[in-house]
């Protein structure tokens, strides 16, 4: 039963970074659209200012990729060892 509790925080976080994944596609197109970005900058990322809050919702997607690695390596180990 305890394990199976552990994996609730694990999907969350997957969702997490899913959603705001299409968070931050949506808020790239419609930079583009509006002409604030030329498609041209996500070639290297480079070469433009990036609006506020496309910057903002940027770092965080970075974010997700980060410390939240050691949270899915030590759940998948407790997951796979079973321990208590």
């Amino acid at each position: 039963m305890q394990q199976a509790l552990m994996v609730y925080p694990m999907v969350a976080m997957v969702l997490l970074t899913f959603v705001i994944g299409i968070w931050m596609l949506r808020l790239r197109i419609k930079a583009v659209k509006e002409g604030v970005l030329n498609p041209g900058y996500f070639l290297l990322n480079r070469g433009a200012k990036l609006p506020d809050g496309l910057a903002k919702v940027t770092q965080h997607y970075a974010n997700l990729f980060e410390m939240p690695v050691l949270f899915y390596v030590s759940n998948s180990h407790y997951e796979a060892e079973g321990l208590k």
